[in-house]
């Protein structure tokens, strides 16, 4: 749709929001706010990417959206964003031209390449979109955080032979760092052969939710029996596989609800419901509430 911006790669971002940076290599750029230059337009439209990021705010510089969850101006935290997440970013001006931290951004093939048995989605929670993007690190993590931050950049910056491969050694040390400041339920949970399944089934879902609306076609591709599956997945997370696949549905329609002045036919056709109707009924039984009643919320 005409106001959702959708970035396939890391040049296609920096060029429409004119971030006159040096991206020196093709999958990753790392940068920081003091490098922002002053015309760049990277607020106040809502947009998605395919690439990872990771936001570091050590001050106050903007607030933002991600999906339908809303983060105000704060310090001292860390945005884990996965690809095809719907954000929408709000600078404040007074604090922006001061702000200091550092954004980086990625493609999977950046980290997979060096680290093969790596699952982003699976095996780190904050890239799950059922997920809150944000961890707020302690006095003694965020300066174990900053400090690798410094060490990308630096690397980055002063880009040599070997770079690329320290780089890709910094960010997983960064992932595992950001692990363990991520603490969603002070839970964790034991890794066996039905969970990773049901984690699977969870990635799948995240990235696959706009072209593939049944459980059966899902375990097609996975390889299992649609009661298997089911079964599975509700024995591990005690929610039915179904409810979890409409979950990715309803909350990009509450992100493109609250984001965008799309109306409500739009969105049934940016979410792939087979028409407007089918959409309205399926919000009101899943809210309660119509689409334009959540909208006025």
């Amino acid at each position: 749709m005409a106001n959702i911006l959708h970035f396939p790669d890391i040049r296609s971002y920096l060029q429409s929001s004119n971030l006159k940076l040096d991206q020196k290599l093709p999958d990753f750029v790392v940068y920081s706010f003091e490098d922002i230059n002053a015309d760049a337009e990277i607020e106040n439209f809502p947009y998605r990417h395919n690439f990872f990021e990771i936001t570091l705010d050590i001050t106050q510089g903007c607030s933002f959206q991600i999906d339908d969850f809303r983060f105000p101006l704060e310090s001292n935290r860390v945005s884990f964003i996965s690809p095809h997440r719907l954000q929408t970013v709000q600078l404040h001006r007074d604090y922006a031209a001061s702000s200091k931290g550092f954004s980086l951004f990625f493609h999977r093939d950046f980290i997979y390449s060096h680290f093969p048995g790596y699952n982003l989605l699976r095996d780190y929670p904050f890239f799950r979109h059922t997920q809150s993007p944000v961890a707020y690190p302690d006095q003694r993590l965020m300066q174990e955080v900053t400090d690798i931050f410094e060490k990308i950049y630096y690397e980055y910056v002063t880009h040599g032979n070997q770079s690329r491969e320290v780089i890709q050694s910094y960010l997983n040390i960064l992932l595992l760092k950001g692990k363990k400041v991520y603490q969603s339920d002070g839970r964790s949970m034991p890794q066996n052969r039905e969970v990773e399944l049901a984690h699977e089934f969870e990635s799948f879902c995240q990235e696959n939710f706009l072209t593939h609306f049944t459980i059966k076609e899902i375990a097609g591709e996975m390889h299992v029996s649609a009661k298997h599956l089911s079964e599975t997945v509700k024995r591990v997370t005690g929610k039915r596989a179904l409810d979890i696949l409409n979950g990715y549905r309803l909350r990009n329609a509450k992100a493109l609800l609250s984001q965008t002045s799309l109306t409500s036919r739009q969105i049934a056709y940016e979410l792939n419901f087979e028409n407007p109707d089918y959409f309205f009924t399926f919000f009101k039984k899943s809210t309660g509430l119509t689409p334009l009643q959540f909208r006025q919320i």
